[in-house]
This record gives C-alpha cells, sequence and structure tokens, in this order.
C-alpha cells in the first residue's frame, strides 16, 4: 500500500484500505470524507489534518474521524531529515475495540 505525502492524494479506496489492513472496519466502504486542518500553521517537518470518513453502511466499530500526520511540504526541510536519518514511512493503526 502506497502511502499518500499529501492530503490531496487521500482517496476513499485508500482510506478503506487502510482502514480494513488495520481491522477498523469489516465490510464498511468509505465513500466520501472531509479533510479539515487541524492547525491554520504548517509545522516544518510535519502537519496534522483530521479526517471525517462518510460509509456505505453503518459500522459501529468504524471510527467516527481520523487524524493523519503528512511530512512538511518544504523540500529542503525533508531533505534535511532525510539525511539525519528521520524519516517516517509507516501507516498504523491506534483504533481500539469498543468491548
Amino acid at each position: 500500500m502506497n502511502l499518500p505525502v499529501h492530503p490531496d492524494e487521500l482517496t476513499a479506496p485508500w482510506l478503506t484500505e487502510a482502514l480494513r489492513a488495520s481491522g477498523a472496519v469489516d465490510r464498511a466502504k468509505v465513500v466520501d470524507f472531509v479533510i479539515e486542518p487541524m492547525s491554520v500553521e504548517k509545522g516544518i517537518t510535519g502537519y496534522l489534518v483530521r479526517l471525517y470518513p462518510t460509509y456505505d453502511r453503518p459500522d459501529p466499530a468504524a471510527p467516527a474521524s481520523l487524524v493523519a500526520k503528512f511530512s512538511g511540504l518544504d523540500p529542503s526541510f525533508v531533505k534535511s531529515f532525510t539525511r539525519w536519518g528521520s524519516t517516517s514511512g509507516r501507516c498504523g493503526s491506534t483504533a481500539r475495540s469498543r468491548h
């Protein structure tokens, strides 16, 4: 699974695949979503957005919102952190069972 590097690269199919891979949803499919910046300022090394997915069916375990973190957009900072060995490239889940 390729990781999006910018919120504009997120798609409903990608979110569905990521949520299924993490075990957060089983049959529900993301059909749409809203992206909301969590800050008006973007950080030097990254920034956060909140996602509000819409699903094709009810699923009590499906998250109502998600947080996505992206690397900073300034290529010089990205290059510097890559040179220092501080890169991110993992897709994980902190979804917890509601039982």
